[in-house]
């Protein structure tokens, strides 16, 4: 279940998103929410520091008129209310979340493989080409993830789809089929 906080970055993230390909501006929004992206990574605090009764408002207004500043217009706008209503400390998972949607725009889907060992770049590469023609996806990059548990084979997860091919989900499905006879 979706956080109030996820919900509501998803709406700035989608409005966003629908005015960038509306005013056919997606590549650059997207290029410019990469660097504003990169400003929170490299000063973490900044969006509590905006949102939070830390500072002035006065302070607030100045530091909020040097991070918009570089921006366009429809950037500035979108900062400007997320700012107005205090959600500045949410402003990552807004890009996150608008980064998702210009990957699947493009037809690019970012997901994990889970393992119990470590797999090749080649095992990953014939998974990805796999998954991407199985979800109708152009690209598929899978991040591997190793765990223990799942005892072997693997278990695939690309936009809140799962694919469970590991040995404990197969034993598990055994061990309840044992039981109902």
């Amino acid at each position: 279940m979706k956080t109030n906080q996820e919900l509501i970055s998803k709406r700035y993230s989608e409005a966003l998103f629908d005015v960038a390909v509306e005013q056919d501006k997606l590549q650059e929004v997207y290029n410019e929410l990469q660097t504003l992206s990169s400003i929170l990574n490299e000063v973490p605090e900044l969006g509590a520091a905006l949102t939070q009764a830390s500072l002035t408002e006065d302070d607030k207004q100045k530091l909020f008129s040097e991070l918009s500043a570089p921006f366009s217009d429809l950037v500035k706008n979108t900062l400007k209310i997320v700012y107005k209503n205090h959600r500045m400390n949410e402003l990552q998972l807004i890009i996150e979340m608008f980064d998702h949607l210009y990957d699947e725009k493009q037809g690019f889907i970012k997901g994990n493989v889970t393992s119990v060992v470590p797999l090749s770049d080649e095992q990953i590469a014939k998974l990805e080409k796999e998954v991407a023609r199985l979800l109708g996806y152009n690209n598929v990059k899978l991040i591997n993830d190793c765990d223990k548990k799942i005892i072997g084979g693997l278990i695939i997860n690309v936009n809140n789809q799962v694919i469970d091919r590991s040995l404990r989900s197969r034993l598990n499905k055994l061990g309840q089929s044992l039981m109902e006879v």
